[in-house]
């Protein structure tokens, strides 16, 4: 389960450290999908989703 607030801090701490940059185009994609969407409606709650964002994390 996955929440916005969550998601953002590991966004920008991937940003800071680097890790952003050795990200796949698609990776990118799914995580900045899952920002807005957590934003709009709240949890992440698909295992599937939330599998992939735990890759790209």
């Amino acid at each position: 389960m996955f929440t916005y607030t969550d998601l953002l801090a590991s966004f920008r701490k991937g940003l800071r450290n680097g890790n952003w940059r050795r990200l796949r185009r698609l990776e990118k994609a799914l995580y900045m999908a899952a920002l807005w969407y957590s934003r709009r409606q709240g949890t992440i709650l698909n295992e599937m989703v939330a599998g992939g964002l735990r890759i790209a994390t």
